[in-house]
């Protein structure tokens, strides 16, 4: 083995239908289902390639069946298993989870497809001079600052809220909401009006401002925080800032069945905390995770394998670790997740080789050497189960309660 390291700065972390796994699924696909073990589903929409692995040592074995239902056996005493798929297209992604029947029975996923993006646009009345309006729609937000100001917002199509929040010197002071939009297609004339009066298609109301600090950041990282109001499959963001970000109190009876609020707070060095709160209190604090230290090695020659090592982190429970290796060099992706139950009391993880399966197209899908590769290494930290956390991975939703804070080590290295 032989390790070379340089420090990498990489984005914020996203968490988000990288790996998707949750309850439900099952099928009448092609597996090894049928023996004794515990049962365990698949629905895998769209992969290229499955495989799972029965045990922490066993061998790997290729699914047939065209999916995307898949069922097998896991006869390993212990419990523990493993999957890997295939996503094809223009961002290629090798996706591992090692886990446990203990921690999960089901899993779905759905390999990306290149979704047609829609434009949104239209006009905001009501803003008097100073004040300024953060136009949401999903994840996609603009800011209008003159009255008639206009907005143009490109998304997918769906069923969004439509949010505008109205600042002034002191912070939000008014909100106006209209729930379940549908928009398929490019759409125009839009109009916002925060003068219209409360009604009960569109929701006009006063807020007053809450604040949200982060503290323990590093000079050199950038902090972005984030404030959403979210349901069970759409959220649309409130607040956006860094160390400080302010956003609305909503009054008694504007919350509909459940709806909550999500806070983001994250930097660049992929290192923060989610959490999922049924209402919004006047100020809230998030000291970051501490930092999360690890070491990547990879073999020299034969099969390229990447191991890394680390040491107990000082916050817990920890329940899993997240490795990404891939990047813009390597035209490929590998995201692997790997569970504390899985894990067990080792401190290091061996990548595995699979391009001794049949069908396995190594040229396409395996990390090529002399190319650089960006590696990194997250902990996953929270009182949650990890059927929970699988679950905010597969909807990027977090319920009332819900808390997850994450510390990455982030490489580069040339194989």
């Amino acid at each position: 083995m032989r390790k070379q390291e340089l420090i990498a700065g990489v984005g914020v972390l996203s968490l988000l239908l990288l790996l998707i796994v949750g309850c439900g699924g099952g099928g009448n696909g092609g597996g090894n289902g049928g023996g004794t073990g515990t049962s365990v589903t698949a629905t895998i929409t769209g992969a290229a390639f499955v495989a799972v692995q029965d045990g922490k040592t066993g061998a790997w074995q290729r699914l047939s069946g065209s999916g995307p239902d898949y069922n097998f056996n896991v006869t390993a005493t212990d419990g523990r298993y493993s999957i890997a798929w295939v996503c094809e297209g223009t961002k290629l992604q090798v996706n591992i989870i090692h886990t446990t029947t203990a921690e999960t029975t089901s899993i779905a996923a759905r390999c990306p497809t290149s979704a047609t993006t829609i434009t949104a646009s239209g006009t905001v009345q009501g803003l008097n001079s100073g004040q300024t309006a953060l136009v949401s729609i999903g994840s996609q937000t603009q800011t209008v600052s003159t009255n008639g100001g206009s907005f143009n917002l490109t998304l997918l199509p769906g069923t969004h809220d439509i949010i505008a929040v109205r600042f002034g010197a002191s912070g939000p002071n008014k909100v106006w909401l209209r729930r379940n939009v549908t928009i398929n297609s490019n759409t125009s004339g839009l109009s916002i009006d925060f003068n219209q009066p409360d009604g009960t298609v569109v929701r006009v109301f006063d807020v007053s401002a809450g604040t949200l600090t982060v503290a323990g950041a590093d000079p050199s990282e950038t902090v972005s925080s984030q404030i959403s109001l979210q349901s069970s499959g759409r959220f649309s963001l409130l607040g956006l800032g860094s160390f400080t970000a302010t956003y609305p109190l909503f009054p008694a009876g504007i919350l509909e069945a459940g709806e909550n609020f999500r806070i983001v707070a994250d930097t660049d060095a992929q290192r923060g905390e989610v959490r999922g709160l049924n209402s919004l209190p006047n100020s809230l604090s998030i000291t970051l995770p501490t930092l999360f230290n690890s070491l990547f090695d990879f073999t020299s020659a034969g099969a390229l394998t990447f191991t890394v090592r680390w040491s107990a982190y000082t916050e817990n429970p920890v329940r899993g670790y997240r490795l990404t290796l891939g990047g813009d060099q390597q035209q490929r992706n590998w995201h692997i997740l790997i569970t504390t139950g899985w894990l067990g009391s080792d401190t290091q993880y061996t990548t595995p080789v699979l391009n001794t399966l049949n069908g396995w197209n190594s040229t396409a899908w395996d990390i090529q050497r002399g190319r650089p590769v960006n590696a990194s290494f997250t902990v996953l930290v929270s009182s949650n189960s990890v059927q929970q956390l699988l679950e905010y991975e597969r909807t990027g939703i977090a319920p009332t309660g819900f808390q997850l804070r994450f510390a990455t080590r982030s490489v580069i290295l040339t194989p």
